[in-house]
């Protein structure tokens, strides 16, 4: 069972105090822009929090130059741990404002930050956390764009198409606790997500628009860089959705949505992959999300931005997009797109096994030809067909596809996404 709902949350006082955590291993190359922007805040009541992680790099030796330059105003905590997740929680449970915020060894707040943290959490009662916008920098510190974030939803948060900048969060200390800090065993490798989850299965969660930090985006950056090494970031997430589907007492909204958000972790980190230049490793996931549910439109604007950067189809792929789909239906009425060599291969490997294929739609070939057995239609006789799904069988056209989303018109029926 979960904890009980809060009926609602505290006001805050006048002029809460707000804790600022800075979970660290070794950031030593950074550590001081980060602590410096945390230092320059106009606000007056901060308690900055320190937690590092048994770091090697000269990162201690760092912050004790700040502790004796601006003593009082930073309280260190050196305890070695095994993962970021596990100091990072360390250090929210040593945080005593009513507000909490945070700033990484690889971001930095704006002066006014703070206070426009406290400003929304005041113009917003009964909100568990607000967020705004970033800068985001590159190895130098530079800026490069703006993270412009979205308004935030349950459903969207859990399939990963909303990602609040935890840059620029703060949290309800109350809210933090009502979602389980102190008593939930959290999960190593998902820490960040669940925290969200948390909050949000409990409490309004509201975006405000407004660059309030900086955040280093490239593939050095702590966050991001283990995408490119290992698998073990996606592991850890697919094992802890896994265990929280399980769950008894899940909101209603969000049940039965497992396969949507294992498809959605696939499709954001093939997002953030591709922003990195990392092509091939972004259409793997880009693939991988095709074994579940992704949202349509979350995944072909994907395939057509690879598409853009070079990546085309080939038969295999269209192959294996189209049999991860087809293996998971019922018995479906196929009406499918291309009728040349691409689309008797696919007939021929029986990728259609257990489904009826009713027509191909093909433009150059007389209506009523036989292809594989199939009737040629043309496209403009679609509605004349009764049909439960179109299926892209051509290699070109599920390129053209991809790199043309008006190609395609939404009043069709449902169809397997060329992706």
């Amino acid at each position: 069972m979960t904890e009980p709902v809060p009926k609602e949350l505290s006001p805050l006082p006048d002029n809460p105090t707000v804790s600022i955590l800075t979970n660290c291993k070794n950031g030593a190359r950074t550590i001081r822009g980060c602590i410096e922007g945390v230092l320059a805040q106009n606000y007056p009541r901060i308690e900055y929090v320190f937690q590092d992680g048994g770091s090697t790099d000269g990162t201690l030796d760092i912050v004790k130059e700040y502790t004796k330059r601006y003593p009082g105003r930073i309280r260190l905590n050196h305890e070695p741990d095994s993962c970021p997740e596990e100091g990072f929680f360390r250090g929210l449970k040593a945080c005593n404002g009513e507000i909490i915020s945070s700033s990484m060894v690889d971001e930095e707040m704006l002066p006014e930050a703070v206070a426009w943290g406290v400003e929304g959490l005041k113009s917003l009662p009964q909100a568990g956390a607000v967020y705004g916008d970033v800068y985001l920098t590159d190895r130098k510190g530079r800026i490069t764009s703006t993270w412009k974030a979205q308004p935030f939803s349950l459903k969207a948060y859990l399939c990963s198409e909303v990602m609040p900048p935890f840059a620029a969060s703060f949290f309800r200390r109350e809210a933090v606790l009502g979602a389980g800090l102190c008593t939930r065993n959290w999960t190593w490798g998902s820490g960040e997500y669940e925290f969200w989850l948390r909050i949000a299965m409990k409490y309004p969660i509201h975006y405000i628009p407004g660059i309030i930090a900086k955040y280093a985006f490239h593939s050095d950056t702590g966050s991001y860089g283990i995408l490119l090494r290992d698998d073990k970031f996606v592991t850890a997430r697919k094992m802890f959705l896994e265990r929280f589907f399980a769950e008894p007492d899940l909101p209603e909204p969000i049940l039965g949505m497992k396969e949507q958000a294992l498809a959605g972790l696939h499709l954001f980190i093939g997002e953030v992959l591709r922003t990195l230049k990392e092509y091939p490793k972004a259409q793997k996931h880009l693939q991988k999300a095709m074994e579940h549910q992704p949202n349509p439109t979350c995944a072909l604007e994907l395939a057509q931005k690879l598409a853009r950067a070079g990546l085309e189809w080939d038969i295999k792929m269209l192959r294996n997009n189209i049999s991860a789909h087809l293996k998971k239906l019922p018995l479906q009425r196929i009406v499918c797109y291309g009728a040349g060599n691409d689309f008797m291969d696919l007939l021929s490997s029986g990728v259609f096994a257990g489904h009826r294929v009713v027509a191909v739609v093909d433009n150059y070939r007389p209506k009523g030809e036989l292809v594989g057995g199939v009737p040629v239609i043309a496209e403009a006789d679609m509605g004349q067909v009764d049909h439960d799904m179109v299926v892209v069988t051509s290699s070109q056209w599920a390129h053209e596809f991809r790199t043309s989303a008006a190609r395609w018109s939404t009043d069709h029926s449902p169809y397997v996404p060329v992706i």
